[in-house]
């Protein structure tokens, strides 16, 4: 959906349409998201303070991804978010059996003595190791990968991935903030990605000044 002050793209499993790889996405979540961004007056800001209209690098750009393939493109989205499932192995139910280290197209899952075992490092959350372990020893723990301050144009930069899975709840509240901090320092040519990069995520998180004092 795009609207003057913002857009949010979606991917077609974060959709509901057919993808061998997204995880569930409740379908209100992009009215909640477009509801987080009206209420923190954005839209109004913009508004007000652009004479001409918005043109396409003023709008606050918003991705959801269905799974870390990112088709929507979160890493280049101010905020991105990405379905996770981030698994764990019971070693009382694990067989060995090796199902999971063949699903993992990242080579995070191998087997140390018939048992399975996760590279948090390498782990994308994706889930497939949970979706084909036929004895339920893994299981996931479900939520967002939230990424942030990504950009293109003639200076682009890959968002930074915030630490720990996120719920929804605490998405919206990163976006809240992430809006908060773009409408305390914004002006015309300040992309929310070289805000982040000055002030760094950690005072994001914490509601500090953008700006380091």
């Amino acid at each position: 959906m795009a609207d003057p002050a913002f857009e949010i793209v979606v991917c077609r499993g974060a959709q509901g349409r057919p993808c061998p790889y997204a995880l569930p996405v409740d379908p209100g979540l992009p009215g909640r998201l477009e509801g987080r961004i009206a209420a923190s007056g954005w839209p109004a800001l913009l508004a007000a303070r652009l004479t001409g209209g918005a043109r396409h690098h003023h709008r606050f750009q918003l991705a959801v991804a269905g799974c870390a393939n990112g088709c929507s493109r979160p890493h280049i989205a101010d905020v991105g978010l990405i379905r996770a499932c981030r698994p764990q192995v019971d070693p009382a139910a694990c067989t060995g059996c090796g199902a999971c280290e063949a699903a993992c197209p990242d080579g995070a899952v191998s087997l140390a003595d018939s048992l399975a075992v996760v590279d948090p490092a390498a782990c994308l959350a994706c889930g497939r190791c949970v979706a084909v372990c036929p004895t339920g020893a893994m299981s996931g723990a479900d939520g967002w990968r939230v990424v942030a301050g990504g950009r293109l144009g003639r200076r682009p930069r890959l968002a930074s991935e915030l630490p720990e899975l996120m719920s929804e709840a605490e998405a919206l509240a990163v976006l809240g903030k992430s809006l908060a901090w773009y409408m305390s320092a914004w002006r015309p040519n300040l992309r929310f990605g070289d805000l982040l990069a000055a002030g760094g995520t950690a005072r994001l998180l914490a509601g500090e000044r953008p700006w380091p004092s």
